[in-house]
């Protein structure tokens, strides 16, 4: 780290206590010099070489006055002109509309030099004595610059420009403070994606797949699931639910739903045997950030309702179909209950469509006489228009959430 980079952290640190410091001190001894009330704010606290550095300081004309804190150290004070053309206005009775600072009498000069040294005065017990610098500290030769807005009353605002030697002060940082427990917001809630497990599946088989057919999910474990919060996975403990146990005896035609056996898909192509990774996802689960709290430290945690929820089979963020989990042997299943996009429900309106095509072809008959039934081919051509209407009929059981196109290679 920089010791420019340090000192400005310091700076940061230890601003409040500037503030709490020297704030009331300089109040304090302006209202006492000039015998009246005047607001003061610290206004910036630098460590830059000269105070024409200072962003705060540009532009400004300061009357200034050095006074020896000891051999070897001085302490600066710089007066703005705008300080000075209020106060010696006010407290001398000044009525000339121009000031300048070039042009203020011997009289006005030695005011304001009292005045600088009964700041300092007023500031003695903030300032170590040289002799209680450590050693250490001596080979400091930087300083502070500490600027103060002075305000009296609905006068405009002017400026005290305080510079001391570094080694002189002993800021204390900032305390921190916590203001709240992680208790606080345990009951907070918030909404998590809870993976289940995965498998592999051919493309043959999720075009095969039908309501009921039982999804075994081979990479998965009764008794941990991983949750995914934004950019976070953490794997965790679940009690399984008993209730989620299948017994495959009473499940009709078993190889057929847990392996698709038999399953004739008519548009089969080469690409339909390359297996793909499937996952079975809980969407949106609203957990509280105690529950997290607890599975980030390895407790086991109870699902309770999240396992009677709909349970999501998901091929690279695009869902193929839904249904309720179950246990098999040692392992999670899905049962099957809503298939999205499946091709053989496309398939099937399309004979339907092309039945009304055909009716023109049967008012042809009159055309045998020519001169008398002019008029009907006409009039049978105008079934001939009804097909368009129809065309949109096989578009109705499409869905969008799943397109196989994304895993086929046109021929």
């Amino acid at each position: 780290m920089s010791a420019n980079v340090q000192s400005a952290n310091i700076l940061t640190q230890s601003y409040s206590w500037f503030e709490d410091t020297f704030s009331t001190a300089i109040k304090k001894s302006c209202n006492e010099f000039w015998e009246s009330d005047f607001q003061v704010k610290l206004y910036s606290v630098t460590t830059n070489e000269t105070v024409k550095s200072d962003i705060a300081s540009k532009g400004e004309m300061y009357f200034i006055t050095q006074i020896s804190l000891n051999a070897q150290q001085n302490a600066t004070f710089r007066l703005s002109g705008e300080f000075i053309r209020i106060y010696l206005h006010t407290f001398l009775g000044s009525i000339s509309p121009n000031f300048k600072l070039t042009e203020i009498t011997e009289l006005e000069m030695k005011i304001l030099n009292s005045f600088s040294d009964f700041l300092l005065k007023g500031l003695s017990d903030k300032i170590l004595p040289y002799e209680s610098i450590p050693k250490v500290l001596l080979r400091n030769r930087e300083h502070y610059n500490l600027t103060f807005l002075v305000k009296k009353g609905e006068s405009k605002s002017s400026k005290i420009v305080l510079t001391l030697p570094q080694n002189v002060l002993v800021p204390k940082a900032l305390e921190k403070i916590k203001n709240f427990k992680m208790q606080d917001f345990e009951k907070v809630s918030t909404f998590v994606n809870i993976r289940v497990g995965t498998t592999k599946l051919t493309l043959n088989d999720l075009k095969a797949l039908r309501p009921q057919d039982i999804i075994l999910l081979e990479e998965s474990n009764i008794h941990k699931m991983l949750i995914k919060a934004d950019n976070i996975e953490k794997e965790f403990k679940v009690n399984p639910n008993p209730s989620l146990i299948l017994d495959l005896d009473d499940e009709i035609d078993t190889n057929h739903a847990l392996d698709f056996e038999g399953v004739q898909v008519s548009d089969k192509n080469i690409w339909d045997d390359i297996q793909i990774d499937v996952s079975a996802e809980f969407k949106k689960v609203k957990m509280t950030l105690g529950e997290l709290k607890q599975i980030s430290k390895g407790i086991v945690v109870d699902l309770g309702p999240a396992f009677d929820s709909k349970i999501s089979l998901v091929v690279e963020d695009k869902l193929v179909a839904r249904g309720e989990l179950v246990i098999i042997n040692d392992n999670y299943g899905v049962r099957v209950d809503e298939i999205f996009a499946n091709p053989h429900t496309q398939e099937a309106p399309e004979p339907k469509a092309s039945a009304p095509v055909q009716t023109p072809q049967r008012a042809a008959a009159p055309a045998q006489a020519p001169q008398r039934s002019a008029a009907p081919p006409a009039r049978a051509a105008a079934p001939a228009q009804a097909p368009p209407k129809a065309a949109p009929r096989p578009q109705e059981p499409q869905r969008e959430d799943f397109d196989y196109s994304d895993f086929e290679n046109d021929e």
